[in-house]
């Protein structure tokens, strides 16, 4: 059986509308601009290829309300092989999850030898399209999908403009990446993207399709101690990308290996999952089946990617009104410290140290403070001056 349709590729004459644009014959009665929005409610995308004048085509789309819904148009004069396969590029979707319909058994041939294994129909297939099992899809009545497509279609054209250079252009792009730890709360996304993800999935261990047994297998693995796990959230500056990856890691004493690596095909190109892999100290990796990155290619150093940080003037919001504050503690309270200095104007931290050898519990020495006979006689074998302490 067929995988299910990820993306729809148009004709417009008689395919999509009644008629011939070009002819004067076009019908603007007879249409599937309907059909267009649901697959877009469906999360499943739809994009054109049609032997047609550009601006008439989209100024007739535009009156029907649907031309803002299409994904990478391709309306021109020329053949439409290279034209799909360019549009498969683009959208960085295997040919099997991409169905292309047209009228024309020509084009259906010539289609289906550029691209093999692309999924084609002819006109007598549209009425009962939505109830095919194919098209099943998601509900994303938010049009969520749709966004995260129309920027990446931002990005190619201004890729475009710079003549093909992706570093120059990746370098200017701002990405950032952002760990989140509440797996607990994002269950749902996170179950999503192991089970959906193929192009990027490097060990490609699903979970149950039973919701509720996938979210007890993934509870399983992350309640060992030594497992570290995250979503991987993107930003650049054309728009936020969400939750596009997800990893879990086990490590420990002479081991460090992955269990669950995993990311978006919405952020191909961007070595994401190049940079996470290097952020995490190389991993082991089981890879299970084709992907798309060498995670051990040396040559690739994503360093137009860093850490997001959050907007500086949320940050100035959380700050209090002034004052200091002491932190008196192990040396635990070093990474405390990160947090609590953005609330505080001044930040004084007293923790363990060594002298000799000898490890010294500052917040002993704390505690001791008000008792400076004792304080100074219980460090007076390790031969410390009081006042390097109190």
């Amino acid at each position: 059986m067929s995988e299910a349709v990820r993306l729809v590729i148009w004709d417009l004459d008689e395919t999509f509308w009644s008629g011939t644009l070009v002819e004067g014959g076009l019908n603007e009665n007879i249409h599937y601009a309907e059909t267009v929005k649901e697959l877009s409610k469906r999360g499943i995308m739809n994009s054109i290829c049609s032997k047609n004048d550009f601006s008439s085509a989209r100024e007739i789309l535009e009156r029907l309300g649907v031309w803002d819904f299409f994904i990478f148009p391709s309306i021109n004069w020329s053949s439409k092989g290279e034209r799909v396969q360019g549009i498969v590029d683009r959208v960085k979707l295997r040919p099997e999850t991409i169905m292309f319909i047209d009228d024309n058994p020509m084009n259906l041939r010539e289609v289906s030898s550029v691209v093999p294994n692309i999924q084609i129909e002819n006109e007598n297939f549209l009425p009962r399209l939505l109830s095919d099992p194919r098209f099943v899809g998601k509900n994303d009545n938010q049009l969520k999908r749709l966004a995260d497509y129309k920027i990446l279609e931002a990005k190619n054209e201004v890729l475009e403009t710079r003549g093909g250079d992706s570093h120059a252009f990746l370098r200017d792009s701002g990405i950032t990446v952002e760990l989140d730890y509440d797996i607990e709360n994002n269950l749902t996304r996170v179950i999503e993207i192991i089970n959906r993800t193929n192009q990027l999935n490097f060990t490609k261990n699903r979970l149950s399709n039973d919701i509720s047994e996938a979210e007890k297998q993934i509870r399983e693995d992350l309640s060992h101690y030594d497992r570290h796990a995250a979503l991987v959230r993107v930003r650049d500056r054309f728009g936020d990308y969400g939750y596009v990856g997800f990893f879990l890691q086990a490590r420990g004493a002479g081991y460090n290996n992955l269990k669950h690596f995993c990311f978006s095909c919405r952020t191909l190109g961007m070595y994401i999952e190049k940079w996470i892999y290097d952020y995490l100290g190389a991993p082991d990796v089981n890879l299970v089946g084709d992907v798309l990155t060498d995670l051990s290619d040396a040559t690739i150093m994503p360093d137009w990617i860093s850490i997001y940080q959050p907007d500086l003037a949320e940050v100035e919001a959380l700050k209090g009104t002034g004052g200091t504050i002491l932190l008196c503690g192990g040396c635990d309270l070093d990474a405390v410290s990160h947090y609590v200095k953005t609330t505080f104007d001044r930040t004084a931290l007293f923790t363990n140290t060594t002298r000799l050898g000898a490890i010294i519990p500052q917040c002993l020495g704390a505690h001791l403070k008000g008792f400076m006979t004792t304080t100074v006689f219980f460090f007076a074998s390790w031969d410390i001056p009081p006042k390097t302490l109190l």
